[in-house]
């Protein structure tokens, strides 16, 4: 099993980010996100209707 010293959930626009400010000072972190896609509310996927981002 693995260890870590930081678990992240959720991937959207700050996950990812205090993932990589942890990552650069050394520490272990796992981030999770139970969405097929990273991003959160950042993403330009037609979520709504087709055409609008």
């Amino acid at each position: 099993m693995a260890t870590f010293d930081g678990v992240i959930v959720g991937a959207g626009h700050n996950g990812p980010t205090l993932g990589a400010y942890m990552a650069r000072a050394r520490l272990r972190v796992c981030v999770l996100e139970a969405a097929g896609e990273i991003g959160g509310g950042c993403s330009t996927a037609d979520a709504t209707l087709p055409g609008f981002r």
